[in-house]
């Protein structure tokens, strides 16, 4: 039974980085195994999304629902960040983006 926990957190794991490397348009082995990135400009989309926290440092910390349960974080560096967010827990972020990190919660 743990065994089959364990595929599942890590398929959940795997659809979410499809996501947010088809969102970043970037292939997703940009995303490395630790996602961590830097990006410069334009719009990204963030699907299942709960709390969204904005810092007085100009950085805007997301947590994204997986599937399975399973609860990442976020964080998105940049000038000017503006999001939007939609009622199907989908959230946007424009502005220049310096920087973006995924991590598990």
């Amino acid at each position: 039974m743990r065994k089959n926990k364990r595929n599942s957190d890590k398929k959940s794991g795997v659809r979410l980085r499809k996501k947010l490397a088809s969102a970043l348009e970037l292939p997703e082995e940009a995303l490395g195994e630790t996602p961590c990135l830097s990006l410069r400009g334009g719009l990204m989309t963030l699907w299942n999304c709960g709390e969204v926290l904005c810092y007085e440092d100009g950085r805007v910390r997301l947590t994204l629902l997986g599937t399975g349960g399973k609860v990442f974080i976020a964080d998105v560096w940049g000038e000017g960040l503006y999001m939007r967010s939609f009622l199907d827990g989908a959230v946007t972020v424009e502005g220049t983006i310096a920087r973006f990190e995924l991590c598990s919660a």
